[in-house]
């Protein structure tokens, strides 16, 4: 039997699955391996008695892909999310936290009265912290708003990707400049996922967020430069040992979303589309992949 979590703002159901009581949203009653956190939040995670080593997968929620500009201008792909399989010393009957970090969402696009989208908030749920994280606002009539980074402030989260409009684009989280060419915001960084502590735990970072579409130049486009992937990754405990370590993949200079070769999750949004010659509108970035915490013992 597979225990899953379905996310922390769930309350707890027990329910019967096989003739065993088990709890969803929460700490299982009856707990089975493995243990999936397979939704963004902040989970707890009780050792079982008599397990003294835990096998802990993780991975990072990937970036958002940059909006696109005007003028045909697309909007830089996304990072991946970084994957990390630990094998951890643990003690029975202890509580460690466990932390699966949310995709970035998509950089936004120019309005039709002249003022920029602005690059959304980073991962959901990215950490344990509770620093927040605003997206840059989009310039007047310009430069890109900066994407938020992944999480509530977590090291290893995700950067948010930088605004479109050449120098005119904002930083991770600052807004935009006025420039006469209308570009895309950036797209928010990837969530890192985490479980234990800092003497006895796993982390994988998040994935970058792409670059909003434009240069600032009316008339003038170049390729949005994509996010890079998660490359930090720990295992920490005495004992213990890395089993893989695998970084996320960088975004395309043609928009798509970089990849983790290693796992299905965490990976990058791609950047907006704008089909100019076809007199369709500039689209939002998509959002990143969310992460995922596989723990079995």
């Amino acid at each position: 039997m597979v225990t899953r979590h379905l996310g922390s703002r769930i309350a707890a159901v027990t329910v019967l699955v096989g003739g065993v009581m088990c709890a969803t949203g929460g700490v299982a009653q009856a707990q089975t391996s493995p243990e999936e956190f397979l939704y963004p939040g902040h989970y707890t995670f009780t050792v079982p008695a008599g397990v003294h080593t835990l096998h802990v997968e993780l991975t990072a929620g990937g970036g958002g892909g940059g909006g696109a500009g005007s003028g045909g201008a697309i909007g830089g792909g996304a990072g991946a999310g970084a994957h990390v399989i630990c094998q951890l010393p643990v003690t029975p009957s202890t509580t460690y936290p466990v932390v699966v970090g949310g995709g970035g969402g998509g950089g936004g696009t120019p309005s039709a009265d002249g003022l920029d989208g602005s690059g959304p908030d980073g991962g959901a749920h990215g950490s344990t912290y509770t620093v927040n994280r605003d997206a840059g606002n989009g310039g007047p009539q310009g430069g890109g708003g900066g994407g938020a980074a992944g999480g509530d402030g977590d090291a290893f989260a995700g950067l948010g990707g930088l605004g479109g409009g050449g120098l005119g684009g904002g930083l991770s989280g600052l807004p935009g400049e006025s420039l006469s060419g209308l570009s895309g915001g950036g797209g928010g960084g990837g969530g890192a996922s985490s479980f234990g502590t800092l003497l006895t735990g796993a982390r994988a970072a998040g994935g970058q967020g792409g670059q909003g579409g434009g240069t600032g130049i009316p008339g003038v486009t170049s390729a949005a430069l994509p996010g890079l992937g998660g490359v930090i990754t720990t295992c920490i405990g005495l004992g213990g040992s890395t089993v893989a370590a695998d970084p996320g993949g960088a975004g395309f200079l043609d928009g798509q979303g970089g990849f983790n070769p290693a796992t299905g999750g965490g990976a990058g949004g791609d950047g907006g589309l704008s089909y100019f010659q076809q007199g369709i509108p500039p689209q939002d970035g998509k959002t990143g992949v969310d992460g995922f915490a596989i723990i079995s013992w």
